[in-house]
């Protein structure tokens, strides 16, 4: 199947799924001849390849690119149009983004790596690694539920990203804010393990780190960047408890409080993490000293009494099952079972007894009646 490398062809044979992958292609019997290899290999740029085998992640190549492919994390600098229906939804004509950073739709995240600098591509991503049963809408752009997309996408350049010892303040601020605000746009989707890598490359720019003495670094400046800092981590805690990991939310919250001991956020967050453990008395403690700083706050007080509840119903279970296990109707009950047996064998002995002596004593006395009528 051949394709204009000038124009992109979302043809009815393409919107209803019906698609000549690359792996289908076979080798005729005269495959020894170059002029059919050639031949081939140029029908081939054209086909499309299943990525993943699952139809979820289709490309095709409409312009080759003669530099290199981009590795994990380097910047790419990209143009692309998105079309659902035959209906264009996006449009952007320049764009930085890192690579497999989830700034991206996982779908687009997959494909740039296998580009190479200066290729043009269709690619058709399913709504698994597109927009998924939510779809999407927004100020800049509507996509239905379980939606497929096409995108025509061009990779202009490659670089590695700059280490981050070596921006300025301002920069890395702005970069740990625009992937804290991506790390909130994933967990507001409820992908929560792609808000919390997110989330977890935000803090590598907020870190505060030394710089030469050529720049000078406020205290607001710095302030600023811690404030973030602490933003960040309290959303990262939120995310890690959603994905039921609560020690690694106590770890998240523990930095906070660190900074800020009365952090609101972060008292509460242990306090759920905590009862998550089943260490209900530490999580009502964390929970009433969070009170102490905000007590107007409705979710801390329904959590708290929540836990107090729970921490009553333990005591109960508690007391139930000491009762159970030294209750008196049972000790007696076992007493008197013993007691029982024990009278039993006593009877019995009495009795046993009692027939010795009887027959001990009529022996005597045949023996002394005897006596008397033989003298």
């Amino acid at each position: 199947m051949s394709k204009n490398i000038n124009a992109m062809d979302n043809s009815d044979e393409d919107t209803n799924g019906s698609f000549e992958f690359v792996d289908k292609i076979t080798d005729s019997s005269d495959s020894d001849s170059k002029s059919k290899e050639n031949k081939l290999q140029k029908q081939n740029k054209y086909m499309w390849e299943d990525i993943l085998g699952s139809g979820q992640l289709l490309k095709r190549i409409i312009r080759t690119g003669e530099g290199t492919r981009p590795e994990s994390r380097n910047i790419c600098e990209i143009k692309y149009e998105c079309k659902y229906n035959d209906k264009t939804i996006e449009k952007i004509d320049f764009l930085k983004v890192p690579v497999s950073d989830s700034e991206l739709i996982q779908g687009l995240d997959l494909i740039l790596p296998l580009m190479s600098t200066g290729e043009i591509s269709e690619v058709r991503i399913g709504p698994r690694f597109a927009y998924g049963s939510k779809g999407l809408k927004d100020e800049k752009i509507e996509v239905p539920p379980d939606a497929t997309l096409y995108y025509t996408i061009e990779l202009i350049s490659t670089y590695p990203e700059p280490d981050v010892e070596t921006m300025d303040v301002e920069t890395r601020e702005e970069i740990g804010l625009r992937k804290k605000l991506r790390g909130n746009w994933w967990f507001a989707r409820e992908d929560y393990s792609f808000a919390i890598q997110c989330y977890k490359r935000a803090l590598e720019y907020l870190d505060y780190v030394e710089q030469d003495d050529t720049e000078q670094v406020t205290k607001t400046e710095s302030d600023k960047l811690i404030d973030e800092r602490i933003n960040v981590y309290n959303n990262l805690s939120v995310a890690q408890l959603k994905m039921n990991s609560p020690d690694d939310a106590l770890h998240s919250v523990e930095i906070v409080l660190k900074l800020q001991p009365n952090n609101v956020k972060a008292l509460f967050r242990k306090g759920k993490a905590l009862a998550e453990k089943r260490e209900r008395k530490d999580a009502v403690k964390c929970l009433k000293k969070a009170l102490e700083v905000d007590p107007q706050n409705k979710l801390i007080q329904t959590e708290l009494q929540k836990l107090q509840n729970l921490l009553v119903q333990d005591a109960q279970n508690e007391r139930q099952l000491y009762k159970k296990m030294f209750e008196p109707s049972k000790i007696n009950e076992k007493l008197n079972r013993s007691s029982i047996k024990n009278s039993w064998h006593i009877v019995m002995f009495k009795v046993k007894l009692g027939i010795f002596i009887g027959s001990l004593v009529v022996a005597v006395f045949g023996v002394i009646i005897y006596k008397y009528y033989v003298d």
